[in-house]
């Protein structure tokens, strides 16, 4: 069983000497002692005098001959700059404590007196490991510690004095074990500033308190990660552990002219061994701040950063990640549209996932983006559906006004050629109209087809699959109401969805070199439609439609080239 030795020993490491305390000591340990950075952590007297320090010297000199503790005087330039010392809890393993001279922080003294301490400890005394702990938020001992390569096993929830009565709530306690590297486990990550022009990326400071709460925007779709006025202070000393684990690293968007708080942006889950090189991005805006493009050049000054190579243990020039991933919630179109032009690709939907406290579950969309991607090709601009018109119709946007009557049902037809879920009902109208102003995000341009004299909704046309491997791409649907039939409109509406999918983006068009088809193998109404606007027919496949009524059948496949088209010929 390890012991301390009764006489303190000579410890060298270059131009530092850790040996016994001397009276002599007292005049600069009570200098450090009064100093606001050691007492906000430490129970010190107040007022701390020479007596004091004397006291403490006289009392470590008896608990080295008692056996449970021995402390050292770290002596550089014939100068007292700190104390370093261990005591007993537990036979084979010792508690490290330390405290330097104000003009000696940030030199690395600390570090290298622990180093040499821990290897007198390990190699010559035998302990089987060092224990450390500091008052929860004292980043300059943590610092120390983790440079030194000790792992910081949690928070005990204990109140932990410090001087002048106060009280810190909760205590940072970690190890080291004999034979584990004396160095850093993992980044400390450190946010660098990041320059947008119109706007700056930046740590977030103590003063960036928010003047309000969440407003509902937030509180929906953010649950707690955005902080109140009361919750601030403990919601960045989260974020500040969080950077210090290697986990995360959390900006503040700021207009660099007032310095005002606009919002935040992270990285997390940055230390999982099974997902190293991905980092899960969040951010949300303040609601002045939304609407004005800050997110988009945030997205841009992250991603860049996150893909930049790593160099240091800060993340100061970047992370060297290969990979990010992102989520929101199903119904957070500006999050999803926001993540879409940013050039990542939505990559799974999963239903009622997100818990609510005060509603239902809700689905959620994950995104990700490979440093390999190419993000300008795959970025998806929400579509922009224009109003359309022919001699009897308007093709326009979707409104929560065209939801149709309590009599309109599924009629045979419908269930035999259309797609679960492709035409709504006045019970299905809500469901389905939240999910084609998604689809709408995912670049899918779907209008209305309705009555030029009435505006009544009679059917629908769409363009859609435009964010597949080939960009210029797209194919067409279309549906009717059982009483719009029969009176030549979808040929009217198709003819103004060619025309307005192979015009140029000069002519405000979409520039299409191909539209695709696919029908019902027995729907040779849609067939003959689309043979009358030049399709041709390339392929069938047999048993691969399920039609709404649940039943099988087989598709034939059709495309439309843009150098084979003709303008309408109704």
């Amino acid at each position: 069983m390890p012991h301390l030795p009764h006489d303190v020993p000579v410890l060298v490491d270059g131009d530092l000497t850790l040996r016994a305390q001397h009276l002599d000591d007292a005049p600069r340990m009570t200098q450090a002692c009064r100093d606001p950075a050691a007492r906000a952590w430490l129970p010190l007297p107040a007022p701390y005098e020479e007596s004091d320090a004397r006291d403490f010297i006289a009392r470590i000199d008896r608990g080295r001959v008692e056996g449970t503790q021995i402390e050292w005087a770290i002596e550089r330039g014939g100068r007292w700059v700190g104390n370093v010392g261990l005591h007993d809890r537990r036979g084979d393993t010792f508690e490290v404590g330390y405290l330097v001279h104000p003009e000696a922080r940030g030199t690395g003294v600390c570090r290298r007196a622990v180093q040499r301490l821990a290897a007198y400890a390990f190699d010559e005394l035998g302990v089987s490991g060092l224990a450390w702990r500091a008052a929860r938020g004292n980043f300059a001992s943590r610092r120390v510690a983790w440079a030194c390569g000790f792992a910081v096993d949690g928070t005990w929830e204990v109140p932990h004095p410090v001087s002048d009565g106060g009280v810190v709530d909760g205590v940072w306690v970690g190890h080291l074990h004999a034979g584990e590297a004396r160095a850093p486990r993992h980044p400390w990550w450190q946010p660098p500033v990041l320059d947008g022009g119109r706007f700056v990326l930046r740590p977030w400071s103590d003063d960036d308190v928010p003047r309000r709460g969440p407003d509902e925007q937030s509180a929906r779709f953010m649950m707690g990660t955005q902080p109140s006025p009361a919750s601030y202070t403990d919601w960045l000393l989260t974020r500040r552990e969080r950077m210090a684990a290697g986990a995360g690293i959390y900006w503040c968007i700021v207009d660099p002219d007032l310095d005002e708080p606009l919002g935040h942006i992270a990285l997390q889950h940055l230390g999982a061994a099974m997902t190293r090189g991905t980092g899960e991005l969040s951010y949300w805006l303040y609601p002045s701040a939304r609407g004005l493009g800050i997110l988009q050049e945030a997205l841009d000054l992250v991603i860049a950063h996150a893909f930049s190579p790593l160099t240091d243990d800060s993340g100061a020039a970047g992370l060297g990640l290969h990979r990010l991933q992102a989520g929101t919630d199903i119904d957070n179109r500006p999050s999803a549209r926001a993540l879409r032009r940013a050039g990542f690709r939505q990559v799974a939907t999963e239903r009622a996932v997100l818990a609510r406290p005060d509603r239902s579950p809700t689905g959620a969309l994950t995104f990700e983006l490979l440093k390999a991607d190419d993000r300008l090709a795959q970025n998806i601009e929400p579509a922009v559906v224009p109003t359309l018109r022919t001699a009897r119709l308007v093709l326009r946007p979707w409104t929560v006004e065209d939801r149709p009557g309590e009599d309109v049902e599924l009629d045979r037809a419908s269930l035999r050629y259309m797609p679960p879920g492709a035409q709504p009902t006045y019970s299905t109208w809500d469901e389905w109209y939240h999910r084609r102003a998604r689809q709408t995000d995912e670049g899918q341009v779907m209008w209305c087809i309705a009555d030029a004299r009435t505006d009544e909704a009679l059917g629908a046309v769409t363009l859609f699959d435009r964010a597949a491997p080939v960009r210029d791409r797209a194919e067409i649907g279309y549906w009717l109401y059982p009483d719009a039939r029969g009176h030549g409109y979808a040929g009217e509406a198709i003819d103004a969805a060619l025309a307005h999918g192979f015009a140029s983006p000069t002519q405000d068009g979409l520039g299409l070199i191909r539209i695709d088809a696919d029908t019902d193998a027995e729907n040779t109404a849609s067939q003959k439609l689309l043979r009358e606007r030049g399709f041709r027919e390339w392929g069938r496949a047999h048993s691969d439609y399920t039609r709404a009524d649940g039943s099988i059948s087989d598709s034939i496949y059709f495309e439309l080239l843009a150098r084979d088209y003709e303008p309408t010929r109704s």
